[in-house]
């Protein structure tokens, strides 16, 4: 006689995808998403006019972020007349910016930084879905680019999204072979590597998009935390145009421009995961 609940159990327990958790579990979501920045990257140094403008615009942007925080550090100054370095500890009015808002429970929800490698970056940590997000990451991108002086060169617009898995460990269901697929990306010998201690990081240009090129990062790991394995895969694509055009550019007709471009990445990154990783992952993903 064939018992079928104990037929189901004994093929779950068989099943290491079944112990794998991704880690929009967390917030009743079916994807893996950690974090995902949207960067706008200058080609001129983000200044002390534009701290200013900062200012000007701190209480707009403190009705989107609670806590603004300089980037601590210690500053050098040389004096001109002496070839001595002084040091001070103080936060100059150009100190890079640190923005936060909290969720309810006290965990970081959204992040922003204002100025720190010349570049305003806008950072979502509870992603519940592009449709959600997207708009939530114009209207704080928008404020934080007002703050900017409009003839300023970008360099570059960025998207990276930050994907994490976990397992406990004693299951030894997450591995590379029940990770990833062969794939051009990937050195063929991990599909055989048993321990769940890796690191892998490259980077090349893609596709031509006009007179620009865009730049692929992919860099995963795993690692071992308490008693669970966590592996997290980080997919970057940057647009990188041969002549810099300027931030007023980007931002005219409610800065389509902008939208567009993070939303092919947003594409781009999807596409790029059903490449690589197993296919039982995608569909717990929903992709």
């Amino acid at each position: 006689m064939i018992v079928l609940g104990q037929k189901s159990e004994s093929m779950s327990a068989n099943n290491p995808f079944e112990h794998i958790r991704l880690f929009g579990e967390n917030f009743g979501q079916r994807h893996a998403i950690e974090i995902v920045n949207f960067i706008v990257s200058f080609a001129a140094p983000i200044d002390a006019s534009d701290h200013a403008r900062f200012e000007d615009h701190r209480g707009a942007i403190q009705d989107m972020f609670a806590s603004v925080e300089a980037l601590t550090g210690v500053q050098i100054q040389f004096n001109v007349n002496s070839p001595q370095p002084s040091v001070s500890s103080g936060q100059p009015p150009t100190a890079p910016k640190v923005l936060t808002e909290f969720a309810r429970n006290g965990a970081p929800r959204w992040t922003a930084t204002f100025g720190d490698q010349n570049q305003i970056v806008v950072s979502s940590r509870a992603y519940d879905g592009w449709e959600a997000v997207w708009p939530e990451a114009k209207r704080r991108l928008a404020v934080l680019l007002e703050c900017i002086d409009q003839y300023k060169p970008v360099r570059s617009i960025e998207h990276s999204v930050t994907d994490t898995f976990s397992s406990p460990t004693e299951r030894n269901a997450l591995v590379c072979k029940n990770f990833f697929v062969e794939n051009p990306h990937l050195p063929t010998h991990l599909l055989e590597y048993g321990d769940p201690r890796w690191d892998i990081s490259h980077g090349w240009f893609d596709d031509f998009e006009g007179d620009s090129q865009k730049l692929v990062r992919f860099d995963a790991r795993g690692f071992l935390q308490n008693q669970l394995t966590v592996f997290s895969v980080s997919n970057l694509n940057a647009l990188r145009p041969d002549r810099f055009q300027l931030l007023r550019d980007y931002l005219a007709n409610d800065a389509q421009e902008l939208e567009s471009s993070f939303s092919n990445f947003h594409e781009a990154n999807k596409e790029f995961l059903r490449k690589i990783l197993h296919h039982q992952l995608l569909r717990k993903m929903g992709l």
